[in-house]
């Protein structure tokens, strides 16, 4: 038995010309599905459920017009 589990972070990053401060959001986590999903497919799956968290977020902060950077230790995703 696996103990796969995907989680995503949303942190808001402020910087002004004194300083730079970094704010958690929000934090997900859940248990990976019982059925047989490879790596790769968790990490992209990961990704994608990190996407509509910004999404949500960056609509309820009204934060639409700022940019955005995802991080993934995955190579596979990324490609």
């Amino acid at each position: 038995m696996r103990g796969d589990s995907i989680c995503r972070l949303c942190i808001l990053r402020c910087e002004s010309e004194n300083s730079t401060t970094c704010q958690l959001i929000q934090a997900r986590c859940r248990v990976a599905p019982m059925k047989s999903l490879s790596i790769p497919r968790l990490e992209l799956l990961a990704c994608s459920i990190g996407a509509r968290l910004s999404q949500s977020v960056s609509s309820d902060m009204k934060l639409e017009n700022l940019p955005k950077i995802f991080w993934s230790d995955s190579a596979d995703a990324l490609y």
